[in-house]
């Protein structure tokens, strides 16, 4: 039987190898392959659940355990496809498309799960590694629809603080009809994009998105576009926003702020289309005692949207914790401090051998 200790040459190959392949949201097979070589070689069995003709999740231990730590091996699109791939920045850092988000937690929870294995305890943890996070969740819906384990630990990035609370989410598609003209003689049109802009700007001045104060939900304006109108007025454009809200705000109350910002604006349609509900955890639940035992410190509020609310939503208590910060996350900068990935990995053994030591 294996000493179980982390193996940071083992974990830096593996980290290094899933950033250099670019797996977006809906492409994820060569990522999947990769780690079922890399497994194979580990002589680690795993389980592959489909979750469309060419995607599937990969499974280690019980999916039912008392907690499985679940990752996602897709990211966003690439900024640059010529330099997406990992590079050294120095002083600890590592660059490139998904370090953060989150192939370091993927990465992490693997070397922790095969560290626990070396001590014959595979069995009786569980890891889930999903696909399509960054879309529509697809993978975490799939999973949900056969397993419910204990508790899920998933490997957002957190800066290493245990979240045990979770913001909801509203995603919002606003829209304006219009009348197309010449570009020359706009008074004869009804410009969408005008209308649509003096929507935006009414919501963005609303209080409710003002970002003061803890019950503040958090506006961004994510897309505009308008029909291709040539050298002409064009005659609808289209919005999507992402508000994210607060544990303990009601969703239903949120709405009514972003339909009462827009009112005054003639002619807007408003879809509320994905609506995820945030949550509080306990305080006192024991997975928190075993986090700070294994020598975890801050505990906080995960402010994004993840598959914990799909999985919150389907009954399973679900904590957030993983290396990296939400700082550098989807954007052209994105990176994470290598000493992170490997104290995730440590973190992530401990807390498995302590929940189960609390369970014996």
């Amino acid at each position: 039987m294996g000493s179980g200790e982390i193996r940071q040459e083992r974990l830096r190959q593996l980290f290094w190898s899933l950033v250099e392949i670019y797996s977006p949201s809906g492409k994820e097979e060569a990522a999947l392959a990769y780690l079922e070589e890399f497994l194979s070689e580990q002589g680690c069995p795993y389980g592959v659940q489909p979750v469309d003709e060419d995607r599937y999740n990969l499974l280690l231990g019980d999916p039912e355990a008392a907690v499985v730590l679940v990752g996602h091996v897709d990211t966003v699109d690439a900024w640059d496809l010529e330099d997406y791939g990992p590079r050294d920045l120095g002083e600890g850092w590592i660059g490139g498309l998904g370090t953060a988000d989150m192939k370091g937690g993927c990465a992490a929870i693997l070397e922790a799960y095969l560290c626990l294995r070396a001590q014959g305890l595979g069995r009786k943890v569980g890891v889930a590694l999903v696909v399509g996070e960054e879309e529509d969740g697809d993978g975490a819906d799939a999973f949900l629809g056969e397993f419910r384990p204990g508790r899920a630990v998933v490997g957002e990035p957190t800066d290493l603080a245990l979240c045990t609370g979770h913001y909801g989410y509203l995603e919002v598609e606003i829209s304006a009809e219009g009348r197309r003209a010449h570009a020359s003689v706009p008074e004869r049109g009804r410009n969408a994009a005008e209308r649509l802009l003096t929507g935006l700007t009414a919501l963005m001045g609303a209080p409710e998105f003002s970002g003061a104060g803890a019950d503040a939900a958090v506006l961004n304006i994510r897309h505009l576009e308008t029909a291709n109108p040539g050298f002409a007025v064009p005659a609808r454009a289209v919005a999507w926003a992402d508000i994210h809200v607060p544990p303990g705000v009601d969703l239903g109350r949120v709405r009514a702020a972003v339909l009462r910002a827009l009112a005054d604006t003639d002619g807007l349609r408003v879809d509320f289309e994905t609506e995820d509900p945030g949550y509080s955890l306990p305080a006192d639940d024991p997975l928190v005692g075993v986090f700070r035992r294994v020598g975890g410190e801050a505990v906080g509020v995960f402010r994004s949207h993840s598959d914990a609310n799909r999985f919150h939503r389907c009954g399973v208590p679900t904590f957030v914790l993983g290396p990296g910060s939400l700082e550098f996350a989807h954007a052209e900068e994105e990176r994470i401090r290598w000493g992170q990935v490997v104290e995730a990995a440590r973190l992530y053994r401990d807390l498995f051998r302590g929940v189960l030591e609390s369970c014996a």
